[in-house]
């Protein structure tokens, strides 16, 4: 019997170890990996063996067969710059595979894929847009793509104030779709620093002409850009650089020989010019009644 249990307790022994090697095997495979999917790995110990559960084995089997070949391919054959081979698998497999599985794919080979890229990438030269790469990423890594943001935005920047003119419409659609996903501060700053000097610069170089409709520098050039910003933004752009001109403007044609109806037209062309929320701001509205006060005082004089 002593001989019995002894060949027992060896036996039970020795599928321990069987098991402990085979726990080391695939540990070994994932840090080599640079990856571990499997969250009960911790669990195991000598006196504990690990699970031999459905999902633990399917697990094992995507971390043996279906990662190696998946790590491969992210990392030498996928160009970051074409997300839709990688959305096009995951929506394939996305039904198939565990969650953590997914996410560890996510955040340890698409992201670092997608860090490098925006490295190295050059807003002046590359021809796709970078939020043709990134935002399709949104749904699956969400805030962990913050952190490739301040780049994004400095690269930005220093392309706008380096090289661009406000003449220049493709600014406004490298920048438009952003604004859905940087919010206050972050959006506002990228428009104070590279887009609002450029703006101001091109309405001062462009006096307005008493009578004449809105030109070219407004309708083309700056009109665009108030419907990416606050009304606050926008009505300080106004105020700082058209205004001024504006009212001299209109100062000038009735101290002249004007006739008051067309005077009140080119007001209400201009009035109307306007996105409502940045003609209802009460900075703009304040210049609207100077201007209402110089044509009130100039009906008097007639």
């Amino acid at each position: 019997e002593r001989e019995e249990e002894e060949e027992e307790e060896t036996s039970t022994f020795a599928k321990l170890r069987q098991e402990r090697m085979k726990r080391r095997r695939l540990e070994q495979s994932q840090q080599e990996l640079g990856l571990s999917f499997n969250s009960s790995s911790s669990s195991s110990s000598p006196h504990n063996p690990p699970s031999s559960s459905p999902s633990d084995t399917y697990l094992e089997l995507l971390d043996l067969v279906l990662l190696p070949a998946l790590r491969s391919d992210l990392v030498s054959r996928w160009q970051p710059l074409d997300p839709e081979p990688v959305l096009r698998w995951i929506e394939l497999w996305e039904a198939l595979l565990p969650p953590i599985f997914l996410s560890n794919v996510l955040a340890h080979l698409v992201l670092p894929r997608l860090r490098t890229a925006v490295q190295t990438w050059n807003p002046t030269k590359d021809t796709v847009p970078i939020h043709f790469w990134i935002h399709p990423w949104l749904p699956y890594l969400a805030a962990a793509l913050e952190e490739l943001y301040p780049t994004i935005r400095f690269q930005l920047t220093v392309a706008l104030q380096s090289g661009w003119h406000a003449s220049d419409a493709s600014a406004l659609l490298m920048l438009k779709p952003w604004r859905r996903v940087w919010k206050g501060a972050d959006w506002e700053g990228i428009l104070n620093r590279a887009v609002i000097p450029k703006l101001v610069e091109a309405l001062l170089a462009a006096p307005v002409v008493a009578a004449a409709p809105p030109g070219e520098v407004f309708i083309h050039w700056v009109l665009p850009w108030l419907s990416v910003m606050s009304a606050g933004m926008a009505a300080g752009l106004l105020v700082k650089a058209l205004f001024p001109s504006w009212l001299a403007a209109l100062r000038d044609w009735l101290a002249g020989e004007s006739d008051l109806g067309e005077v009140s037209e080119w007001y209400m062309t201009w009035k109307a010019a306007l996105p409502d929320d940045v003609a209802d701001h009460e900075a703009v509205r304040h210049q609207f009644a100077l201007a209402q006060h110089m044509m009130n005082a100039a009906l008097e004089n007639v």
